[in-house]
């Protein structure tokens, strides 16, 4: 191959600047023809959405693309530099600076709708001739904004600072086996730290308190059948979720979109644990009989489990755009047995980067967690961008 891009991996941060490498290797320059190589960095906000009408006779196609960022710089060219001798490799550094306000690398992905933050550093060699196609090497990059507030949250929750404070939030709901009969008690309790925003990489501990309370009975029922309702005892009996909701302007087409993005803070499935790396602490307390002050036979019985671990955020920060907004919540959900017995609380959360500069990347695996999750599409289709702005 006669062109070569060498770029560090991980993350860009805006105002940084992207420093690179182009390797021209000869001969196979000369014998492909090659007049002049560049380099350009490219970055846009990309929406696009198909509306049908007439029961799909007609279809509607709406595109919009806001530039962030295309800079070019001219690295080599026959006429105006050295050719080196055969079997020479000629290495050129370039440098980009990274737009201050850029925002965060995004990919959404629905039936008629898509959207899409991009960056992606291309090195083009160029040919003579109408027809002559020219060589070209394409890099997607995940750019994330500056963030000095949010990296002073990372400090805090890395206890390099003043801790913060907890904020609690409640749900609760009254809930019965049939369709008739007394009500039952359950309330969930989520305890985290309380800040603006939240930042990336960094584990946000958390405490997840589950109480139940069942509906007024004889203390010897305790012995015949399971109490109702029981809270959850496993960490994979809770559904812990982060979910993501996008804007997406495309000329006239607006339009939200909803889509769950990962599971949270060990609860759920396994992986959600693995990605923050600090195991589920579950403690389960004995139940607690409280007679009725009312009825001398009757009384409650109060069941409660606490989780403890730590939730990870790996995802484009919050954003919004001309064209594209993205926001977020956190969502715990309990589901108990009977219909409509579900436990639920969703709260909205602006995450940011929490960083001031790019991490520094290895190639251990412990340093692969400052990563941003982004899917495979993205680093895949960069050479499509330009023409699918165009075409789509």
């Amino acid at each position: 191959m006669s062109l070569k891009l060498n770029l560090p991996s991980g993350i860009y941060v805006g105002g940084q600047t992207l420093r690179g490498e182009a390797e021209l290797h000869f001969p196979l320059v000369n014998q492909e023809g090659l007049e002049e190589v560049h380099v350009k960095l490219r970055g846009s906000i990309f929406t696009y959405a198909t509306v049908s009408r007439q029961l799909g006779k007609q279809r509607f196609v709406h595109r919009q693309t806001v530039p962030v960022v295309s800079e070019n710089v001219s690295l080599w060219s026959r006429a105006s530099n050295r050719i080196p001798s055969d079997n020479d490799v000629l290495r050129i550094p370039f440098e980009f600076k990274i737009p201050l306000n850029a925002p965060p690398s995004c990919h959404y992905d629905a039936m008629s709708k898509h959207g899409r933050v991009g960056y992606f550093v291309e090195l083009v060699g160029a040919r003579q001739g109408v027809l002559a196609k020219s060589r070209r090497v394409v890099r997607p990059i995940s750019v994330v904004p500056e963030d000095l507030q949010g990296e002073q949250v990372v400090m805090a929750l890395r206890g390099l600072d003043t801790p913060l404070a907890l904020q609690t939030k409640v749900a609760e709901k009254k809930i019965r086996r049939g369709i008739f009969g007394e009500y039952a008690n359950t309330r969930l309790e989520l305890s985290f730290p309380k800040a603006q925003t939240y930042p990336l990489f960094t584990p946000i501990p958390y405490t997840l308190r589950v109480v139940t309370v069942t509906k007024p009975m004889k203390k010897e029922e305790e012995e015949k059948k399971p109490l109702f309702p029981a809270p959850p005892s496993q960490p994979g009996e809770v559904e812990f979720r982060l979910h993501r909701n996008v804007f997406l302007k495309a000329k006239v087409f607006e339009e939200d979109g909803d889509e769950k993005v990962t599971t949270l803070g060990g609860l759920e499935t396994a992986t959600s644990a693995a990605v923050s790396g600090v195991p589920v602490d579950v403690q389960v307390k004995e139940k607690v009989w409280t007679p009725s002050a009312k009825e001398k036979h009757l009384g409650t019985w109060t069941q409660e489990t606490t989780f403890r671990s730590a939730f990870l955020f790996k995802c484009p920060p919050t954003f919004e755009a001309e064209n594209m907004h993205v926001k977020y919540s956190i969502k715990v959900r309990i589901d108990f047995p009977g219909i409509g017995n579900d436990l639920e609380i969703e709260i909205p959360i602006a995450i940011s980067s929490g960083l001031s500069a790019a991490p520094v990347y290895t190639e251990e695996a412990d340093n692969f967690a400052a990563i941003l999750d982004l899917p495979p599409t993205y680093w895949g289709d960069a050479e499509k961008w330009d023409e699918e702005e165009k075409e789509k």
